[in-house]
């Protein structure tokens, strides 16, 4: 697992008993990053789009991360870029002046050009989908290990519940069958019981009357 991989894990799971949740209010609207231009002044607007802003399930933290590794401040053509950018905030330019002058000086002094700043926000694109892939993975990892195996679980804790209550099914029908039998049997005893008892009566009699003549 990454470091970034890890990070993102920190901010979007919990583990089992831990008590972390994110249920903050939505925060502030992130902007897109600066290139060192002067926000007071009045200008028309950016060429390229302002990020949107977070929405009420948005991770601050998560979009941190991925904001550092695909900050484009951060890379050689941005640092190159802002170098020549800072000494023009308080120039009375637009920002589409500015960053013409500052990338015209960065050409000259330093071989920027625009293919290779596009080439770096290209790169910026690829290292972005290629952590969203290490991250996807890790998520896979993350579902066989907090859902599949618990699904799994589930399903065998309700097989052993079927195979529980088929047997109880069984047992009741035993129990119904045994107090059946016992209670056929406890009458033929007691019809086979009270005829005899008539019957030996009955001999009794003739015996006794026999006895007596």
């Amino acid at each position: 697992m990454s470091n970034f991989t890890k990070k993102l894990h920190d901010a979007v799971f919990v583990d089992d008993g831990g008590n972390k949740k994110h249920e903050t209010p939505a925060p502030a609207a992130t902007p897109a990053p600066s290139i060192g231009f002067n926000s007071a002044m009045k200008q028309p607007p950016q060429p390229w789009p302002a990020a949107p802003a977070p929405t009420m399930t948005d991770n601050p933290d998560v979009y941190n991360q991925i904001l550092t590794k695909t900050d484009f401040e951060q890379t050689a053509a941005g640092q190159t870029l802002q170098k020549y950018l800072a000494p023009l905030a308080n120039i009375p330019m637009d920002q589409t002046q500015k960053f013409k002058v500052a990338l015209a000086q960065a050409t000259a002094q330093e071989g920027l050009t625009a293919d290779k700043i596009i080439a770096t926000f290209d790169g910026l694109l690829v290292a972005l989908q290629n952590e969203a892939q290490g991250f996807n993975d890790f998520v896979g990892q993350q579902t066989d290990h907090e859902v599949t195996q618990r699904n799994n679980q589930i399903a065998s804790i309700q097989a052993q519940i079927t195979q529980l209550q088929q047997q109880l099914t069984q047992l009741s029908t035993d129990l119904v069958n045994a107090q059946s039998k016992i209670s056929v049997a406890n009458n033929q005893f007691s019809m086979a019981s009270s005829r005899r008892k008539i019957e030996l009566e009955q001999q009794k009699a003739q015996y006794a009357a026999m006895l007596k003549g």
